[in-house]
């Protein structure tokens, strides 16, 4: 269960590195955190969706930390709140 978690994980973290690389450069800062905001909107959709075990609450909570860390390294900013 932990390794289909961990590999979600990274197969959302992906789809939001293709949703970011498809914004046309240069782009305007108000632009670039709304396509931010929308991929990672995205991503954790994605996420919730397909995690595997919803019992394991603290488990996917500690995943979707990850999936939030990983998000802010690819964007280079603070992490955006799941909620």
């Amino acid at each position: 269960m932990a390794f289909f978690n961990k590999e979600l994980l990274y197969s959302c973290r992906d789809d939001y590195i293709a949703a970011m690389e498809k914004l046309s450069l240069p782009v305007d800062v108000q632009k670039l955190e709304q396509g931010h905001r929308t991929a990672a909107t995205a991503a954790y959709a994605h996420f919730d969706k397909q995690k595997f075990g919803n019992e394991m609450l603290s488990m996917s909570g500690t995943l979707r930390d990850a999936l939030q860390e990983a998000i802010a390294k690819e964007y280079m900013c603070d992490p955006i709140p799941y909620s």
